[in-house]
């Protein structure tokens, strides 16, 4: 009887071979399948925070300056600094209305509350708060102000009212009484009652 031989191949090195490719081809179509192969999906990145801000603002609602701003976007307080110019209407008897544009330094406070919101991070909102001034004294302002997202850690914003300064007229008499008629009559606007605009941008650290 003839026997045969068979070529016979190492089972240890075809087994570690297959289990290696084997091993590889199923890291690939994990990697490449993502959450569809059950593998739980890596948690999506942090927003910065949104609880203190540091202000830039610009104009004369809030003034040409800077602060910080404490609170939520839903509720919080913002205070600020800043050059303040007023522009005041003013005429003499039987004289056409002139105008005048004085500027003084400004400590402003406010509390914010918003009223809605988008799905894009958006709000708008009442606000009421203090003021003083330099040259028109204490004050108080009421308004509203719109806010608007630009990235993760900064928003744009823009805030505006009406602005009542308690003895706007007597403390601009005062202080620039060489500077008006003797008659002076205010107008609109005036030392005491004003409608003022700011905007400017909220950076959360």
């Amino acid at each position: 009887m003839i026997r045969r031989r068979s070529k016979v191949i190492p089972s240890g090195g075809l087994g570690l071979s297959t289990l290696l490719v084997l091993s590889l081809a199923r890291a690939q179509l994990v990697e490449e399948a993502g959450p569809e192969s059950g593998e739980p999906a890596p948690p999506a990145p942090l927003e910065a925070q949104r609880n203190v801000g540091v202000l830039l603002t610009l104009g004369s609602y809030t003034g040409f300056g800077g602060g910080v701003q404490l609170g939520t976007p839903a509720v919080g307080v913002r205070a600020s600094a800043g050059w303040v110019p007023v522009l005041i209407s003013y005429e003499e008897p039987e004289e056409d209305p002139e105008l005048k544009l004085y500027s003084g330094f400004q400590l402003a406070g406010d509390a914010y509350l918003r009223g809605l919101e988008t799905r894009h991070g958006a709000s708008i909102g009442v606000t009421s708060g203090y003021r003083y001034h330099s040259l028109l004294g204490n004050g108080a302002a009421l308004g509203g102000y719109g806010t608007f997202r630009l990235n993760d850690a900064l928003d744009g914003f823009v805030q505006g009212g009406l602005v009542w300064f308690f003895s706007g007229e007597d403390k601009l008499r005062e202080k620039k009484g060489d500077d008006l008629p003797e008659n002076v009559k205010f107008g609109w606007p005036g030392p005491a009652f004003n409608y003022l605009i700011s905007a400017g941008l909220v950076l959360f650290p």
